[in-house]
């Protein structure tokens, strides 16, 4: 149940974020560097247990599907940056939440109609998790990463062109998760 409970709200959740927005929107060239221009911002949300470098003030999304958890956006330079989490019904064991992690790994290429190029193990807010990316029909890329810690699984993606992803700005993003004990 857990499991597919998990499946359910992190598939709506990518598909509600607008994946591939960043690119038809704003291009590869659009906006200034929010790296350097100093715009980067921890982003703290209240009851949020993480926080995260964003750059500039992330939007709220409201969740839809019943999925008790939250999304926030941002879109600077290209890319969409986003961070969600889904609120577990129980904070699973080490290899509950691999399993987790492992289904969505193998729902997500179909749930978001995606090739997958990547799938690394990758520590996530100091937790284990995986760093994934796809390919979307429209050639956007989608770089992800996962992982679950007390009683949520949090997620973070990069939207954009293929170089947008692998980008400093990408990376400042992906690699500033801290989780609150």
């Amino acid at each position: 149940m857990t499991r597919s409970l998990a499946y359910c709200g992190l598939v709506g959740l990518l598909l509600f974020c607008g994946c591939g927005k960043a690119a038809k929107e704003g291009g590869a060239g659009g906006g200034t560097s929010a790296t350097n221009s100093g715009e980067w911002k921890t982003f703290d949300p209240e009851q949020g247990k993480f926080s995260v470098l964003m750059p500039g003030t992330p939007e709220e999304a409201r969740v839809k599907g019943g999925v008790t958890g939250k999304q926030w956006s941002a879109q600077a330079d290209g890319l969409t940056y986003t961070i969600h989490y889904e609120v577990l019904n129980k904070s699973p064991s080490a290899e509950e939440a691999e399993r987790l992690i492992d289904n969505e790994v193998d729902v997500l290429p179909f749930a978001l109609n995606a090739t997958k190029v990547g799938d690394d193990p990758k520590l996530v807010g100091g937790q284990s998790g995986r760093e994934l990316a796809f390919e979307l029909k429209d050639k956007t890329r989608l770089r992800l990463r996962i992982c679950v810690a007390g009683g949520r699984m949090y997620s973070l993606e990069a939207t954009g062109t293929k170089e947008l992803v692998n980008s400093i700005n990408a990376n400042t993003f992906l690699d500033s998760l801290k989780l609150a004990p």
